[in-house]
């Protein structure tokens, strides 16, 4: 085989086996893009479904303690206003 002929095979089989992997590469790249969207839209689920519940029910636990506490303190002033009511006839009067 002539020295032109030997760098032309080499150039064609480096072609050849460049083709090959970058197109290995590209299929595996969309393979991988197909496997990780599952899993992408497990995580959405779990954000929208699971985590949407779970900060909901933090919310509402919440609310319920500060309700609990406030209608405490509404119960404090009405036992505050009816100690102080005698006082305050007391005051009328003078």
């Amino acid at each position: 085989m002539a020295r032109g002929t030997r760098a032309w095979v080499a150039a064609l089989l480096l072609t050849l086996a460049l083709l090959m992997i970058g197109g290995t590469r590209a299929w595996l790249h969309r393979l991988a893009r197909e496997g990780v969207y599952p899993l992408e839209n497990g995580a959405a689920w779990i954000r929208t479904r699971i985590w949407g519940q779970v900060a909901r029910l933090w919310t509402a636990d919440g609310l319920v303690r500060r309700n609990r506490a406030l209608e405490a303190e509404v119960e404090r002033l009405r036992l505050d206003a009816a100690m102080l009511e005698p006082i305050a006839a007391e005051n009328r009067e003078l």
